[in-house]
């Protein structure tokens, strides 16, 4: 039903756009996978790019009102509070180092950096 996912040209960028979406993988793993699965290299960037910018716009309208959401309850609370504190400490870094920081936040492929870290730390 989905092969067209996998076979197609534009299957395939459909799907490196979807794995760039998703956070933690991001870019770093969207362009390998593109490429791996037989997209030039200029086109597995450019999905990749796309993909990942996606969620950003929902995450920062509707990040507030999900927390406030998840805050209501006993077990999801303490995930928000690690999740806001993270926030805190990496928008300290932005406001240390300014264009630096915000680069070093959102453009160095480490773990817990990229568009949704930026995102998170736009939003709280």
């Amino acid at each position: 039903m989905f092969i067209w996912l996998t076979t197609t040209f534009v299957g395939k960028i459909i799907m490196t756009m979807a794995v760039s979406a998703v956070p933690v993988i991001e870019l770093r793993g969207g362009i390998p996978y593109g490429v791996v699965q037989g997209l030039p290299i200029w086109v597995a960037f450019l999905a990749s790019v796309v993909g990942n910018m996606i969620p950003i716009p929902i995450i920062l309208l509707f990040l507030d009102k999900v927390f406030d959401w998840m805050r209501s309850y006993e077990k999801l609370a303490p995930f928000v509070h690690k999740l806001e504190a993270k926030a805190h400490l990496q928008g300290k870094k932005v406001v240390k180092y300014r264009k630096l920081g915000l680069m070093i936040l959102v453009a160095i492929p480490l773990p817990g950096t990229g568009a949704w870290t930026g995102a998170l730390v736009a939003s709280v």
